[in-house]
């Protein structure tokens, strides 16, 4: 009937998918209101979420496995923390939030893979709502999710609330990779506006927009790549909505059965975006 708090290093384990199934009794209800932009913490209603993990530098060394969290529209998420290093999930099937199923705003060393979302946003309620939300993060993975609408298993196709709600939703990411997962909802990746920096996105099986302009391109790394993407599936009418500069694109299929209009690479706003 209310938000679990991990300790620092704990690990939280259960016996698998469908035999480990947390749900909010029915008088837990923390309203729906504060959905708000993902850069800020301050308006995060924390007694709205399954876990949760601190503010300014939490609980560090956290990992959640083998369990179901089902938020039956009451819960705006399952896990959110700030500041949050050495968080791991995996394995975990989460279901019908009004929000998204993981948030996290600064830290490092976020590992998400082997997991279900289905249906975050489930009212469509709000614009910025996603699989995996986060900003300011660092050396970071999310590998073999499968994020869409339908019920166990049952894909219900780009249906109403699609546009509403994102697969991965990010604001600053260093060193990371996103790679190997299905994301079936009309915006796949989006790492809009801040400063991104040897990103990898590869092997993802994409329905719908990857999402990355910079107003006037951005400036280039020292590093001298801010994102790879390659060897990628997308059926999206836009592959990538653009521009970002010192961004390298190889051995991706561009598959658009649907007939919809669009481009390969769009513009976005009207500035002139010099770079590489």
């Amino acid at each position: 009937s209310a938000s679990l708090k991990p300790r620092a290093g704990m690990v939280i384990k259960g016996a698998g998918m469908n035999s480990t199934i947390l749900r909010p009794a029915p008088s837990w209800t923390p309203g729906l209101a504060t959905l708000i932009d993902p850069v800020n913490w301050n308006g995060v209603n924390t007694s709205a979420y399954f876990f949760y993990l601190g503010n300014n530098n939490g609980n560090n060394n956290v990992t959640i496995s083998e369990l179901a969290m089902d938020g039956l529209k009451q819960l705006q998420g399952a896990v959110c923390g700030n500041s949050i290093d050495r968080l791991t999930i995996h394995h975990v099937y989460f279901h019908d939030f009004t929000f998204c199923g993981v948030r996290v705003i600064g830290g490092s060393q976020l590992v998400i893979h082997d997991c279900d979302f289905i249906n975050m946003a489930v009212n469509g309620m709000d614009p910025e709502a996603g699989a995996v939300v986060f900003a300011w993060l660092s050396n970071s993975e999310f590998y073999n999710n499968e994020i869409y609408f339908a019920t166990r298993g049952v894909y219900y196709g780009n249906g109403v609330n699609a546009g509403n709600f994102y697969g991965f939703k990010g604001r600053q990411l260093t060193n990371s990779r996103i790679h190997h997962n299905t994301i079936m909802v009309n915006f796949s990746i989006e790492l809009p506006f801040d400063d991104i920096d040897r990103v990898e996105i590869d092997h993802n099986y994409m329905v719908g927009w990857l999402s990355m302009p910079k107003y006037a391109g951005g400036s280039i790394p020292a590093s001298g790549v801010s994102c790879r993407i390659h060897h990628n599936y997308s059926s999206s009418a836009t592959f990538a909505e653009y521009p970002r500069n010192a961004v390298e694109i190889d051995h991706n299929l561009l598959d658009n059965p649907r007939n919809e209009a669009g481009s390969m690479l769009s513009g976005w706003t009207s500035e002139s975006a010099p770079g590489s």
